[in-house]
């Protein structure tokens, strides 16, 4: 089982890796929740789908792995009601971010799901709540210690979120992005990240005997239509209808999913490789849009966010499209933010790898 230590983008990670992971030959019960500050939680996207449901109990959740292979759900009474009540303590107290309380949550729910091995993704930089490497590490080496203890192989890594991850920053929007992953069209880096997590996970429970061989493995579930299938089985077994989810699988998806009425495009402003895309502020503009909540009880918006057209170390050229905002007619953003969170200078700049390190 894979479970993610993310901040807003990644989260098609997890709707990617599930169903592959399954496609492979585990079983893949997968506990998760809503968006917590700027987060926005795997089950907000999910929710975007229609008829879906993250309220399965106990052993509705039990079939459904026994016979799909994976399942996504959130905290109920009956699975890890503690956690559930920690979500709404640490979005009121502005404790989001807290290492002991990320550790009590994300363990709670792995321990919950009884798992033989762990692997994590913590994002590190501009875009995360861990700001630098030395604070990553500090939260890795916890989580590895209590999830070793509990039982399981526990596997970190910490990996680069100075820029967003993938192209897609929103709730329906992500989860249209994870399809088309799963279609085998997905954007590079979210494929990497995906394949090297997966793979991990292949190794650690001995579905391979390397990291490459894992990798291998989650890329050809990918490319031969078994992970895309395993998805399409999930949400129909969690309630959406199979008229919809053929749709969304082999049709077009947005027959179904949310979108927005009003698309307004982001410029570039000067000609040049792009040496920085500021994570963080993407993140504000598309929360500000409705994507999270500002209070618990908020009514999460599926249909708005950002579509990413160019990346960090990309050429170009002053008018070039960067960034599209999808949104509702008449609604304000902070567009100059988004302007500013690109800087554009005349040579290539030095890239960050993805991956920073490995924790064991």
């Amino acid at each position: 089982m894979l479970h993610l230590v993310y901040y807003y983008f990644i989260l098609q990670t997890s709707l990617v890796l599930a169903p592959a992971l399954a496609a492979c030959g585990l079983r893949v019960p997968m506990i998760s929740g809503r968006g917590l500050d700027l987060t926005g939680g795997t089950l907000d996207k999910l929710v975007s789908i229609p008829g879906f449901s993250v309220n399965l109990h106990r052993k509705e959740m039990e079939l459904l792995v026994e016979s799909v292979g994976c399942c996504i759900v959130g905290q109920t009474d009956d699975i890890v009601p503690a956690d559930k009540i920690l979500y709404r303590i640490r979005d009121a107290t502005a404790t989001v971010n807290n290492e002991n309380l990320i550790v009590a949550s994300v363990i709670s729910k792995k321990a919950a799901e009884s798992l033989d091995a762990l692997v994590l993704d913590i994002k590190v930089g501009d875009g995360a709540f861990m700001k630098d490497i030395k604070t990553g590490e500090s939260l890795a080496h916890k989580l590895v210690d209590i999830g070793n203890s509990s039982g399981m192989k526990v596997s970190v890594y910490l990996t680069n979120m100075d820029s967003p991850l993938g192209q897609a920053v929103g709730n329906a929007l992500e989860v249209a992005e994870a399809i088309e992953t799963l279609q085998g069209k997905g954007p590079q880096d979210l494929v990497e990240l995906v394949l090297i997590l997966g793979g991990k996970l292949l190794q650690l429970t001995g579905r391979s005997r390397t990291l490459e061989e894992g990798k291998s493995l989650i890329d050809k579930t990918i490319h031969n239509g078994e992970a895309l299938d395993r998805f399409k089985r999930m949400i129909m077994g969690q309630g959406t209808s199979c008229e919809v989810a053929n749709e969304i699988c082999h049709g077009d998806k947005w027959k179904y999913l949310p979108k927005a009425d009003v698309r307004t495009n982001i410029i570039a402003n000067s000609t040049g490789y792009i040496e920085t895309l500021s994570a963080m502020n993407v993140g504000k503009v598309t929360h500000s849009l409705g994507c999270g909540r500002k209070m618990q009880g908020d009514r999460i918006k599926y249909h708005p966010g950002i579509i990413l057209w160019k990346k960090q170390g990309e050429f170009v050229t002053a008018g070039d499209v960067i960034m599209e905002v999808h949104h509702d007619q008449g609604d304000t953003f902070a567009a100059q933010s988004l302007i500013d969170s690109v800087k554009i200078t005349p040579n290539p700049p030095p890239l960050k790898p993805l991956l920073i390190k490995l924790i064991e």
